[in-house]
């Protein structure tokens, strides 16, 4: 996975300090001073995470996080802060933060979500009706899963060969596509990536299924799943490759 993170705070000798304990921990930090850093830096590279103050000079970090947020949904964002606004950090969480994190830092909390996303990566979200595709995505996020989604095959295959994507949760049917035929073109593009497959016809569901090489389908569900099952399936996943 790759493990640069962006750590941005016009406060020089905190981004210093930062830098040295994520360089200990085995990530490779960039340092930026204020929000116009952030939306560049992010913009000239991937990175993995970006930890980013809210109080600064010119846009504010949630300002930044909200334009990075419209750009790279699926980028996860930490801000930290020594001068609380409870209204507008709850806006911030709403509109999906990672985390809110104090001043001074909890080292060992944020090395240990560091370490999490690294464990987790992104989970993509295949659906071609786009309200059903929002409600998964925005169950998912409120639960600090980092989200992609796509309406098409061609988009979520293009966002597999982009990603760290480990998990795909697709509907059955797309489009005119043949069911198999869009497991398949999953499968070759990322072999190594765990596909939950859904649908509204289960008796079709299981026919599919049937007819895939085995272990091409982590798992199934029959649609509409209650949003709990999908989620005990991510967090069986993520424990398993946590062991």
């Amino acid at each position: 996975m790759n493990r640069s993170v962006l750590v941005i705070d016009d406060d020089r000798s905190m981004v210093k300090t930062l830098c040295a304990v994520l360089r200990l921990h085995g990530w490779n930090p960039t340092a930026g001073y204020c929000a116009e850093d952030a939306i560049r830096e992010a913009r000239t590279a991937p990175f993995s995470a970006v930890i980013m103050d809210v109080c600064m000079p010119g846009l504010d970090g949630v300002e930044a996080f909200r334009v990075l947020r419209q750009e790279f949904p699926a980028l996860p964002i930490m801000l930290m802060t020594a001068y609380a606004n409870p209204e507008l950090l709850a806006q911030a969480e709403r509109e999906g933060v990672l985390m809110i994190l104090p001043k001074p830092l909890p080292l060992a909390k944020l090395t240990a979500t560091l370490a999490d996303l690294a464990r987790k990566g992104p989970v993509l979200v295949v659906d071609d009706e786009p309200e059903f595709l929002k409600t998964i995505a925005s169950i998912l996020a409120a639960q600090k899963h980092q989200v992609l989604r796509a309406t098409r095959l061609d988009d979520a295959l293009a966002l597999l060969g982009d990603s760290t994507a480990r998990v795909i949760v697709m509907d059955l049917k797309l489009g005119d596509l043949a069911p198999r035929d869009a497991v398949l073109a999953v499968k070759r593009v990322s072999p190594e990536v765990l596909l939950i497959l859904y649908s509204g016809h289960p008796d079709l569901l299981d026919q599919t299924v049937a007819t895939l090489p085995a272990g091409s389908v982590y798992a199934t569900l029959h649609k509409p799943f209650a949003p709990d099952h999908l989620l005990e399936l991510l967090n069986g996943i993520n424990r398993t490759q946590h062991h």
